[in-house]
């Protein structure tokens, strides 16, 4: 029997599938493009920063109990999935500097991490620990998203 979605869950969902559609043309297109190491590793950031906003958002609907907990965990699924993606990427970019893919590859582990056990949470139906961890996959992004910018005001 199909589960009915309320109209938040939808709107929700809408949302979510309208980002990945974004991400999926945006990579179309800068791998029509030749780009600098500095704008390679910045690509592949943005769309870590994109998963960990998505999963951000997932989390808290989750918290205030507007998606259901089978699509929260689909979609940390699939974060975890596209992160691992993103850090291969990386790994694979030897025009990066090393210090600096080891440096994202960090950044993406944690995120990796967090998502992974927010997903074992939803699975686990652990409710108590979900707000410590979006919390804190919270303060992941803005990490991220700082770096972000401290990397585009250099020449």
């Amino acid at each position: 029997m199909p589960v009915m979605l309320n109209e938040t869950e939808r709107s929700c969902a809408k949302n979510i599938r309208l980002r990945l559609l974004l991400l999926i043309l945006l990579a179309s297109l800068a791998a029509c493009s030749s780009q600098s190491p500095a704008d390679k590793l910045h690509k592949e950031l943005r769309t870590v920063v994109s998963w960990a906003a998505t999963s951000r958002m997932v989390g808290e609907a989750l918290q205030n109990g507007k998606v259901l907990q089978g699509y929260a965990a689909r979609t940390f699924e699939a974060a975890g999935r596209n992160l691992q993606e993103e850090s291969r990427t990386i790994d694979k970019s030897a025009d990066i500097p090393a210090e600096e893919r080891a440096g994202a590859q960090a950044q993406i582990a944690r995120l990796e991490q967090i998502v992974g056990q927010l997903k074992s949470m939803v699975e686990g139906k652990d409710n108590a620990a979900l707000s410590q961890q979006v919390e804190q996959l919270k303060v992941e992004e803005q990490s991220l998203k700082s770096s972000l910018r401290g990397d585009s005001s250099q020449p």
